[in-house]
């Protein structure tokens, strides 16, 4: 978390996805990024919605092919 992860959820996901954001656009109460454990408790839905072939998260793209299979790779390990 402290050498990909977080800096990932800041920048690409905490917009909407953190529990003190001011406009949330819709993302769902129950799903904020605002730490680790709260990532991982969620790692397979945000596998799901921000990587593989045709990836819904963010809404507003932004994220290139190889941040996408670091977070990948990150959320799968262990």
């Amino acid at each position: 978390y402290a050498e990909f992860g977080g800096d990932f959820m800041t920048q690409n996901c905490q917009g909407c996805h953190a529990s003190t954001s001011p406009n949330r656009n819709g993302a769902p109460e129950d799903v904020s990024f605002d730490d680790e454990e709260s990532v991982l408790a969620l790692r397979e839905r945000i596998l799901a919605r921000a990587t593989g072939e045709e990836p819904t998260m963010p809404p507003s793209g932004g994220v290139d092919e190889d941040q996408r299979y670091k977070l990948e790779v990150w959320l799968s390990c262990d």
